[in-house]
Order: C-alpha cells, then structure tokens, then sequence
C-alpha cells in the first residue's frame, strides 16, 4: 500500500467487511504470534475481554509483580475486536514487560453512544479497583 491510509466507505457492516479483508490481505505479512506472552480471555458483566502476561525467560512462568496497562482497540466505536488488535497487544505486553487487558467494548450503531464509553471506564475501573492475584500484577496504570 506503499504509506497510504486505506479509506472505507459504506454502512458499519460494509466497513465490518471492508477491514476484514484489508485484515485478511495483509495477514501474510505479519509475524506470527509470539509465545513469549500468555493470552487469556474472559467476560465482565457482558463485556469481552483479554489478558496478555508476558512470559519470563527460562521457565516460561508468568513474572510476579507487573504494571498493567487497559488497550482500547481502534476503529472509531464502530470497528474492531480483541483480535485486530492481537499482534499489537501480545507485542505491547512482551516489550514493556506489562500485564496488558485489551477490551472488547460493544460497537456501534447497534448499541448508541455513550455506551462504548461507559464499557471502556467501567473496565478501565474494574482493572485498577481489582486485586487480580491470579494475573500478578501490581495495580499501577501504565503512564505514557
């Protein structure tokens, strides 16, 4: 595509299949995934989501005590998933040596604003109120 924006056009659902192939074309070009991250899916009060761990080196357990950081994919509220935005996490994760939840907030136009808002605070909330022993990690936002 040579550093061009691709721009889609259409309703949400013509859009929906637009990314999809754009995703589907470009797949080929990605590395695969790495299994230096640990990956673990789950559902809050209707809202998906995934935990990404980064492994430690030599036994390949989870490292004790790590920062978490909360991803919101792309898409404008209206496109994406928790698995568009796999690669970037799992590479996110394994790079700054954080426990990263990437959340599947609900899209519109099928569900009217604010409510893709209320999903990404109230798992925003969620994530920084937990004591998550099982994820290991200190409940400190990552700061950019």
């Amino acid at each position: 595509m040579g550093g061009v924006r691709p721009v889609l056009k259409g309703s949400a659902d013509e859009m929906r299949a637009q990314f999809a192939g754009l995703e589907e074309s470009l797949a080929a070009l990605y590395p695969p995934p790495s299994d230096a991250v640990l990956t673990q899916d789950g559902t809050r009060e209707g809202i998906k989501y995934r935990v990404y761990t980064p492994r430690r080196q030599g036994d390949m357990a989870p490292e004790g005590q790590l920062p978490v950081g909360v991803f919101f994919h792309g898409g404008g509220f209206v496109l994406g998933d928790l698995d568009t935005e796999d690669g970037l996490c799992r590479a996110i994760a394994e790079n700054v040596n954080a426990v990263l939840v990437s959340v599947d907030y609900r899209l519109a136009p099928a569900n009217k604003a604010p409510s893709q808002l209320q999903d990404a605070i109230k798992m925003f909330e969620w994530v920084g109120s937990s004591s998550l022993d099982s994820w290991l990690f200190k409940t400190e936002p990552l700061t950019a």
